[in-house]
């Protein structure tokens, strides 16, 4: 006789997890408005589509996901990871992994990790629990309504490598990060204050209540600093060999006739060589590439030229110019592995706790030695610490790396980054996600210089006559 066991639909799988094997029909113009509650048939639908698994053919045409042969896993890693600012607690204390600005903001910290961003933004599960923030609700809505309703787990939600953005741009622009006076602006509750939406992002939100995966804008989904393909640009890029001059030409050397003759007729080749360079580094790359090619006097530029203009012309490429690009550690981090870590301390704890409690009952004189020897937390398996050093050392692979100033062909990683921009999604968001981030960064800075102005404005002595 057999015996099967069947879990059924329930609990609903939840995007890292096993589907059932099957198609889920969904009929993109098929929904009808409820005219009672004006809601779309078709959102009644979801909880009972979600729990199949949709593989997509060639011609697929579904918006509900981006198509594999279009971007891959390691383009999108860590697109469902999400970090909050939780608010601190009248008992908050400062905890050893404190990044500088979380000890000096007043009143705002960073949660743990999730790997996964439910559709609602509630109950999202933080790992590992920080102070007080155990999980929270992800939200937009301003410390306003939080306040008034009592809403105290309420976060400003982001990607964690979104975050390193605003890091960067906020220590290249102001000297620092102020998590206040950006929990400041969002208080405002305007959304124009966090500056206007990429003409994408305005197209895949057309619907309202849910993404659209529109083709042609898989780039929205990968990863803007753990970028496939560029860090081997990068590497190519940066010479060992011991004849290497970044203040030399990347062009090869004309022929003596060539020259001789182009000198003739060609003004430019009476000025010195510094006053060349001058007026090269006041121009942009299609002004230097005209000027070029009318005059071969600029035929032979140093390639510390082709830096200047990287870090005018793509400074999101901020391993060009930064000290170090090493992202902060929670944007290094595992979410799935620190997620795992924590359920297995939880399960542990609540079975290691029930069987103190049955040994103080029933073996009071043995339970002082069991509690000795018992270990507090159980081992990482084997399985699990395997696949977080597998993740992690892909993440290092595609980590952002520093671009030595004197041993980088600039003109070489310059042309490179231009020929390979459609093919580089991840550089692509990152250029976006620097257009969006700056405007935030900009209007954080005027909150914080008001703060300062404040702060440093002494109040003013009124004299009263007796």
């Amino acid at each position: 006789e057999w015996f099967f066991n069947a879990s059924g639909l329930d609990p609903q799988p939840e995007y890292d997890t096993e589907f059932l094997p099957l198609s889920a029909p969904y009929d993109e113009d098929g929904g009808a408005e409820d005219e009672d509650i004006g809601v779309d048939h078709h959102i009644m639908a979801l909880p009972t589509a979600r729990r199949y698994e949709h593989i997509a053919g060639p011609g697929c045409c579904n918006l509900r996901g981006y198509h594999g042969d279009m971007i891959t896993l390691d383009e999108m890693i860590d697109c469902h990871t999400v970090q909050g600012l939780y608010k601190k607690t009248k008992d908050w204390t400062p905890m050893d992994d404190d990044m500088d600005f979380e000890r000096d903001s007043k009143n705002y910290y960073l949660t743990g990790l999730s790997d996964c961003m439910p559709p609602n933004g509630g109950d999202v599960k933080c790992a590992p629990i920080r102070g007080a923030a155990d999980w929270f609700h992800a939200s937009n809505l301003s410390d306003t309504w939080k306040n008034l309703f009592g809403w105290g787990t309420y976060v400003l939600p982001f990607h964690p490598t979104c975050f390193e953005i605003f890091i960067r741009i906020s220590k290249q622009q102001m000297g620092r990060v102020s998590l206040d006076s950006l929990m400041k602006l969002e208080s405002t509750g305007s959304r124009n204050m966090f500056g206007e939406r990429h003409p994408d992002i305005v197209d895949a939100r057309n619907k309202g209540w849910k993404w659209s995966c529109l083709l042609g804008t898989e780039y929205l989904a990968a990863n803007p600093v753990f970028i496939s393909g560029f860090r081997e640009i990068c590497d190519a890029a940066i010479s060992d060999a011991e004849d290497f001059d970044s203040q030399n030409s990347p062009f090869p050397e004309r022929t003596e006739e060539q020259d001789v003759s182009a000198e003739r007729d060609d003004p430019f080749w009476k000025l010195p060589t510094e006053l060349k360079h001058t007026i090269a580094w006041h121009l942009d790359s299609r002004d230097i590439a005209a000027l070029r090619m009318a005059s071969r006097a600029f035929y032979h530029l140093p390639m510390t030229l082709w830096h200047t203009l990287m870090v005018r012309e793509m400074p999101w490429v901020y391993e060009a110019w930064c000290d170090d690009p090493t992202p902060y550690p929670w944007a290094m981090a595992d979410a799935s592995y620190l997620k795992q870590v924590r359920e297995r301390e939880e399960e542990y704890t609540e079975e290691r706790t029930r069987r103190a409690d049955i040994l103080k009952a029933n073996e009071p004189d043995f339970y002082p030695i069991w509690e000795e020897n018992e270990p507090k937390l159980p081992p990482v398996s084997p399985e699990l610490q395997a696949q977080t050093e597998l993740f992690m050392e892909k993440k290092r692979a595609m980590a952002p790396v520093k671009l030595p100033r004197d041993r980088t062909n600039w003109y070489q990683l310059y042309t490179d980054i231009k020929a390979n921009e459609d093919k580089l999604k991840g550089l692509r968001n990152r250029k976006r996600i620097w257009g969006t981030v700056g405007e935030i960064v900009q209007n954080v800075k005027k909150c914080w210089e008001e703060e300062l102005v404040e702060i440093n404005t002494p109040f003013a002595v009124i004299e009263v006559d007796s």
